[in-house]
């Protein structure tokens, strides 16, 4: 059974658990630390909020701003982007190369992709590798920010911290992967 009594400094009825009789416990109003009597002081039920044991900080929230956090969708959401990102940017690579290979040859040179590829704008037909590409890149990129930006919100938050710091190091894969792709490329190592 519990013990109810009025809390001393702010004479809020509160309740507390036999087990904590005659010892120190928080009120959940004022927060002042008071020692429960040994037996209840109010006439039951008086519907009174429990009382937390001192130093065991488990006080009520006071608001909505200070509730747990059940979890942190913005780390796993940053995970998933930095992961799909290279997989999409590898996609629309590949989709350049195939085209590069069907319509110029396997050992054309960055000139002569980029004159192949003005000369088919120019026309107005560009090949569908090249628009597919295209869009697969802004995807990757798109995705990347996104990424970028979900892991940098999601590093607010205790929950899943680790997560969240795990998606911003590998959001570090695609700029490197463009980066290579570029050297590689402009190197005349794609082609061959």
């Amino acid at each position: 059974m519990a013990i109810q009594f009025p809390c001393p400094a702010c004479q809020q009825p509160i309740e507390v658990d036999d087990e904590w009789a005659s010892r120190s416990v928080a009120c959940p109003f004022c927060r002042t630390t008071v020692t429960a009597p040994a037996t209840s002081t109010l006439a039951p039920p008086s519907g009174a909020p429990t009382a937390s044991p001192v130093g065991a900080d488990v006080f009520p929230p006071t608001g909505p701003a200070e509730l747990p956090p059940e979890g942190n969708p913005l780390a796993v959401w940053a995970i998933v982007l930095a992961l799909a990102a290279p997989v999409f940017y590898f996609v629309s690579s590949t989709l350049f190369y195939l085209w590069q290979r069907e319509l110029i040859g396997p050992d054309a040179n960055p000139e002569e992709i980029q004159q192949t590829i003005m000369e088919q704008a120019q026309a107005g037909n560009m090949p569908a590798g090249v628009m597919g590409g295209c869009l697969l890149l802004l995807v990757a990129f798109g995705l990347w920010v996104a990424g970028l930006a979900c892991g940098i919100a999601a590093l607010r938050r205790a929950s899943r911290r680790r997560l969240a710091i795990a998606a911003l190091v590998l959001s570090g894969v695609l700029p490197l992967i463009a980066c290579l792709g570029m050297v590689l490329y402009a190197g005349g190592g794609l082609g061959g």
